[in-house]
């Protein structure tokens, strides 16, 4: 493996290592912003979190992890799009569809935390020396 590849590598071991960081900082904003203070802003923020667990995901190859990072952070723009007023802007259906979410992509990590390993049915990206 070439220097290159070799540094890819670990760049990408840094993105899988910091996973369930990146997850806790996710639930933190979810749970104390937009569930305990139905907060809309925190939920805007709490959207653009996911955006960029998606596209980092995608990135460094967790294409499972990516695709459903991606169902959720589709329905979040769709969510705050559709919210008439800050006040209407999410209601217990919501939080019930996006905890689901939550659930699905913390169990995705999870596995990836144990030994490492990427996500069943992801693919790291090619290395080539």
């Amino acid at each position: 493996m070439d220097d290159v590849a070799q540094k890819l590598q670990a760049v990408r071991q840094n993105f899988l290592d910091g996973l369930p960081g990146r997850l806790g900082d996710i639930e933190s904003l979810y749970n104390d912003g937009c569930i305990k203070q139905r907060d809309f802003h925190a939920l805007e923020e709490f959207h653009r979190l996911v955006h960029s667990l998606t596209g980092t995901a995608g990135t460094f190859g967790e294409q499972v992890l990516s695709k459903k990072a991606r169902e959720l952070e589709i329905y979040l723009k769709n969510l705050i799009a559709d919210s008439e007023t800050e006040e209407t802007a999410f209601d217990d259906m919501d939080f019930a569809l996006i905890e689901k979410h939550l659930v699905e992509i913390a169990s995705l990590i999870h596995g990836n935390e144990a030994g490492n390993q990427p996500p069943q049915g992801s693919a790291p990206p090619p290395i080539t020396d």
